[in-house]
């Protein structure tokens, strides 16, 4: 049984595939399975074997995709899952190079479902951790049914204080204390606890499972009406991602002759708040490695906007946000010396 009992009715294993936040953590494994060998699964849940003493360190890496999951397809038409895969091989390479055991959960182009993925880590000992920043208080999470040992999330992005997160660790789950010291949070993390954020986060996270489906559903609304609008009304642009296939409150475009800081200043002079990158990266002008990644030259990548809505929107509010954006986009080509080039070719 999971001791953290809000997240019992929050997600598909479907959907936290899709949003590509599962990750394999670190454990020990017996010097047993050294040797590659056919990985294989069960349909009833399974726990990660017990470490034994002495036993060998094991880094598994979790290639997304594959298959008939292709992932995000590029410009010139590489497919994610190609890409994934090749960059797990080279660090596979390079951690064996570094005499680390490394493996791969799949090394062709095979679709491994969410669960499977999961009882390939079990089976050799290793913790399942997920990474739900972006998709708690958005798509559905069940832990039991994904098979989670591990979940963490950040308050800030479901309404909650920023400076908090939260922790999932199934019972039974042992790891080793973060801050040493104090008895504070089951002596994993000592110091004095953020009582007022604690509460703040509880409370949030209760309020976005309870409106989670109205909530989305509004938002799946006015993201489609913002994607609508801008592909159709503002020329050499790209939406990032899948059409429908991504999270309800988040769009994400490329704007060709357009470089992202310009973009960001002229919206935020206009009160519109934007990014140009992935929210870990908000800070960072270097276009975003993951367009990079499935195949978008560097020029396109570099003004990529990401826009991300809340169940305040509204139509009006997109209105105004992509009148001033075909605004904005049509002067900073005019200025773009690349983009007078590309029309006087096109006449």
């Amino acid at each position: 049984m999971s001791t953290f009992k809000p997240l019992k009715t929050l997600t598909s294993r479907r959907q936290v595939l899709k949003a590509g936040l599962a990750a394999l953590t670190l454990s020990g494994m017996s010097q047993a399975i050294a040797k590659e060998e056919a990985l294989k699964t069960s349909n009833g849940h399974s726990k990660p074997k017990a470490k034994k003493s002495g036993a060998k360190r094991v880094v598994v890496l979790d290639p997304g995709h594959g298959g008939i999951d292709t992932g995000a397809i590029g410009r010139n038409g590489s497919k994610e899952k190609h890409v994934v895969l090749a960059i797990a091989k080279n660090v596979r390479s390079i951690l064996r190079n570094q005499g680390i055991d490394a493996r791969l959960t799949r090394s062709g182009d095979t679709f491994i479902p969410l669960y499977d993925r999961v009882e390939i880590a079990h089976k050799h000992g290793i913790l399942f951790h997920t990474d739900a920043v972006q998709a708690f208080g958005q798509v559905p999470i069940n832990v039991d049914e994904c098979h989670i040992d591990m979940l963490s999330a950040s308050g800030h992005k479901f309404n909650g204080p920023k400076g908090i997160g939260i922790m999932y660790i199934r019972t039974g789950v042992k790891i080793r204390s973060f801050i040493h010291g104090g008895a504070q949070e089951r002596k994993r993390r000592a110091g004095t606890e953020n009582v007022p954020g604690i509460v703040g986060i509880g409370t949030a996270a209760k309020r976005a499972a309870a409106n989670m489906e109205e909530r989305t559903a509004k938002e799946r609304e006015v993201r489609d009406y913002l994607i609508d609008r801008v592909l159709n009304e503002i020329p050499y642009c790209r939406l990032n991602g899948h059409r429908t296939d991504r999270l309800p409150n988040n769009a994400n475009f490329s704007f060709q002759f357009v470089e992202g800081e310009s973009l960001l200043i002229k919206l935020d002079m206009k009160g519109i708040c934007a990014s140009s990158g992935s929210a870990c990266t908000s800070g960072s002008l270097d276009p975003s490695h993951v367009l990079l990644a499935i195949g978008l030259p560097h020029e396109i990548a570099h003004g990529s906007l990401r826009l991300t809505l809340n169940e305040e929107i509204e139509k009006e509010d997109i209105d105004y946000v992509v009148d001033n954006l075909k605004e904005i986009v049509a002067h900073l080509r005019e200025m773009s010396p690349l983009y007078e080039d590309f029309i006087k070719k096109q006449k």
